[in-house]
């Protein structure tokens, strides 16, 4: 039996994912979702959904306040309830930031926080304007601002996963491992 189906019959509880844009928390979820053989949800594809409109279209004709406000309500329906699911989470860079969220994130589950340098996250955000946060005339003070508000959030995680070296397969391995440490202890 391979570690990661030995680590899903033993998984009881959500894996989530939390870290700052471009810190890789979408791919690795999925990769880990496929590996563990477990769904993955991004809180970002739920409010996309149900808000019929794309991240940047809701905070220009609603505002960040609104799409936090639907965030906050994908976070507490996939983990507020009796009936959550064993799957992996991967949620938006400031969702942590709510402290009802935050409990949700930190409290039963595995939470995962992916990291990675700032060339590396500008570079990664950089290829993309989809980040309406990132629309300014200094993105990387943004991006550093962001950090230095949300990095002590994010050290509730109870793992912490560079990203940004190494193969996409080697942060898995070093991700599995992790959580088979979490189970263990």
């Amino acid at each position: 039996m391979s570690k990661a189906n030995q680590l899903r019959s033993r998984l009881t509880r959500p894996v989530v994912l939390v870290g700052l844009m471009g810190s890789g928390k979408t791919r690795l979820g999925r990769m880990l979702a496929r590996a563990l053989r477990v769904g993955f949800i991004d809180t970002d594809d739920v409010v996309i959904q149900q808000a019929g409109a794309d991240i940047p279209a809701i905070f220009e004709t609603q505002g960040e306040a609104a799409f936090r406000d639907m965030e906050a309500a994908a976070i507490r329906d996939l983990l507020g309830g009796a009936d959550r699911l064993v799957q992996v989470i991967s949620t938006g860079g400031g969702a942590p930031m709510r402290p009802e969220n935050a409990a949700l994130i930190f409290g039963d589950t595995i939470s995962i926080w992916t990291r990675a340098d700032f060339p590396v996250l500008l570079e990664r955000v950089g290829r993309s304007n989809d980040r309406p946060l990132l629309r300014n005339a200094d993105p990387e003070k943004t991006l550093r601002d962001m950090a230095e508000i949300r990095y002590p959030v994010y050290r509730q995680a109870d793992i912490a996963i560079d990203t940004d070296s190494g193969s996409i397969d080697d942060i898995l391995s070093r991700t599995l491992t992790r959580i088979e440490e979490v189970l263990t202890s």
